[in-house]
């Protein structure tokens, strides 16, 4: 998650910097990693246009460039997200074998996780957890 984080600071929408992380099943690969902003080799400048609530029409999501990156292949994935995806986003993730999701903050609209839970991904507050991975003691 904390590498999520780091990826977030590259992010150049003004509404919300966003990172993704896709993973082997075991952890032991990082195959693919993203941030929001705009498309390879094309002005990366933020075009927001509305206020915070209005559609960002020229970034492309962290979930997007992640799973770009990582490809459909392999079974098991997990995503660490730094906030829960959008619809699009998450039938991106189901569409990819990613299997876990785990994410920092929610979004404000929960329809990606209700997608995702209906599609028997496995998505969660990365709080629920953290002590798990964080908090295990080390052989």
């Amino acid at each position: 998650m904390r590498m999520a984080e780091e990826l977030s600071r590259r992010s150049t929408c003004r509404r919300r910097a966003v990172g993704c992380v896709i993973t082997s099943a075991d952890f032991t690969r990082v195959l693919g990693i993203g941030y929001n902003g705009g498309a390879k080799g094309v002005n990366n400048d933020c075009l927001l246009v509305g206020g915070p609530d209005d559609p960002c029409t020229s970034c492309i999501h962290a979930e997007t460039n992640a799973v770009a990156k990582a490809g459909s292949a392999e079974t098991g994935k997990w995503a660490f997200i730094t906030h829960s995806p959008c619809v699009l986003c998450a039938t991106l993730l189901i569409n990819s074998n990613v299997a876990h999701v785990l994410y920092r903050q929610e979004y404000r609209d929960p329809a990606g996780i209700e997608l995702l839970h209906r599609a028997g991904v496995d998505a969660r507050a990365y709080v629920d957890l953290r002590h798990e991975y964080r908090d295990a003691p080390r052989p």
